[in-house]
This record gives C-alpha cells, sequence and structure tokens, in this order.
C-alpha cells in the first residue's frame, strides 16, 4: 500500500530547492486543490502572505483526512526522539506541527 507524505525543509528557496530534488528523484508534483488553477491561486485564496508563497507544502488533501495524519505523525516521531516547537495555524484551523529532530534541526510535519 502507498502512503502519501510530504517532506518540508527549511531552507532559503524553498520551491527552487524542491524543483532541484523533484527533478533528481523524479518526484512529480501534485495538482492543486480542486477548483484552482495553480498552488499561488489556492494560496493567495487562503490569504497566505506573499512572502510565505514559497514554502510548498502538502495541503492538497482535506483538512479533515490530512491533520488526522499530521497528529498520528507527530506522536511516532515523538516517540522516535522529536519534541514539538509549536502547532501553527491558518484562518484559527491547525495546519502544521514545527517539530525538531534529536540534534534541534526544525521540520513541520504538514
Amino acid at each position: 500500500m502507498a502512503t502519501n507524505w510530504t517532506l518540508t525543509i527549511d531552507c532559503a528557496h524553498p520551491a527552487a530547492l524542491a524543483a532541484f530534488w523533484s527533478a533528481a528523484l523524479g518526484y512529480v508534483a501534485a495538482s492543486p486543490p480542486e477548483g484552482f488553477g495553480s498552488w499561488q491561486e489556492w494560496l493567495t485564496h487562503l490569504g497566505v502572505p506573499e512572502e510565505e508563497c514559497d514554502d510548498g507544502g502538502g495541503r492538497g488533501e482535506p483538512w479533515e483526512v490530512r491533520w488526522p495524519r499530521v497528529t498520528e505523525t507527530v506522536e511516532r516521531l515523538i516517540t522516535a526522539g522529536a519534541t514539538v516547537i509549536r502547532e501553527d495555524r491558518l484562518n484559527g484551523t491547525p495546519d502544521h506541527v514545527v517539530m525538531a529532530d534529536p540534534d534541534g534541526n526544525e521540520f513541520c510535519v504538514l
């Protein structure tokens, strides 16, 4: 059985880095959510500030499907040694969890 997941890497230019690794690994990016012509259109619809629109993300799944996966993953990673830094919200709804690996490197689960 295949499992959908998203990896977020903290870097200066996420879209460029994602494009590189997509090409390197043969990854095909997901289409924007239904009803939107592009991910930028969807981000604008959600009111994401322009300076944050280069951060990629795995928000194509409905929140009701995605959020239980996020919380399950967070619990699994805590057991493996990660720590929760904070839970960020978008328009008042939980959106992603910022965590740190055992060495203190930050990453997001979304």
